[in-house]
Formats: C-alpha cells, sequence, structure tokens
C-alpha cells in the first residue's frame, strides 16, 4: 500500500490524504464524532460514544507501557467508532460546513478524550 502503516485502517474516510479539502460537504449523523468543543459537539450522541469507550478503556490506557501501546488503543477506539459507522468530522467555518477530518483528526480527538478523562479523574 501507498499509505503510511498508521493510515491503513479499514473505513474508506480514514483514507483521504487530504481532510477538509474537498468540496463534499457531509452532514453529521449521530453515529459521528464532532471534533472541537462547545455544548452542541459535547452532547452530541457520538461524542458521548466516544466518552464511553474512552471511560470503559481509561485503565487498559494507563498501563500502557510505551507510546506505541497506547496508539494501538486509540487506533482501537478508532475502529470501534468506524465499525458503527461513525466518523470523525471538523467544522470549516470557511465553507461553513463538516467534512471528514481523516485519520489526523480521529487520532487527536481520541488521544484527547483519553488525556481529558485521566486529568477528571
Amino acid at each position: 500500500s501507498f499509505l503510511p502503516k498508521r493510515q491503513n485502517l479499514t473505513h474508506n474516510s480514514c483514507l483521504c490524504l487530504t481532510p477538509c479539502h474537498s468540496m463534499m460537504s457531509l452532514i453529521p449523523k449521530p453515529a459521528d464524532v464532532l471534533c472541537g468543543r462547545g455544548p452542541k459537539r459535547f452532547g452530541h450522541p457520538g461524542n458521548r460514544k466516544l466518552r464511553s469507550l474512552v471511560t470503559f478503556s481509561l485503565e487498559r490506557y494507563n498501563n500502557c507501557e510505551s507510546r506505541k501501546q497506547k496508539s494501538l488503543l486509540i487506533g482501537e477506539i478508532i475502529q470501534k467508532i468506524h465499525g458503527e459507522g461513525g466518523r470523525f468530522l471538523k467544522y470549516n467555518k470557511d465553507s461553513d460546513s463538516w467534512c471528514d477530518g481523516g485519520v489526523q483528526a480521529a487520532r487527536s480527538r481520541v488521544g484527547f478524550a483519553f488525556r481529558d478523562a485521566l486529568s477528571s479523574d
């Protein structure tokens, strides 16, 4: 495959090499994770599902002995979201639309969710 190994996930939206640069506007679905902050994003069903998965996996994340182990766990969470039809969407202010953030947004969002859960304990 011509893609870097870390992008070799099964969900097609993760294979986007230039996320948020296409002209295609997406409509968020309940399974999607909305990147960013604010009450609308926090309360979105996909974001609640992500927090639930992170809470369930928090002890395992805490026990990871290397960045590679944490990265693998983050990948598992991303695959679970994708397996349920979810995407990691970013809002583009310029076009006033949602777009698929790809692997980079997914990894960033899940990693942040773990760090956020650890800081709130």
